[in-house]
């Protein structure tokens, strides 16, 4: 999110789910589905692999 320069609400926005339900999945709180996942690589424009530090 910082190198594409989105805040949470933004991206929270985008993806249409509520702030507080990304902010769970950012700290960890809640599991997140792969559709989510794949959903929230697609808003940044990245690969999944990078959201999972695999790049």
């Amino acid at each position: 999110m910082a190198r594409q320069g989105w805040s949470r609400e933004r991206l929270s926005k985008s993806l249409k789910i509520p702030l507080a339900s990304l902010e769970r999945i950012l700290t960890g709180e809640t599991a997140v589905d792969i559709d989510t996942l794949d959903e929230i690589a697609a808003a940044l424009g990245v690969a999944v692999d990078s959201l999972l530090g695999s790049t």
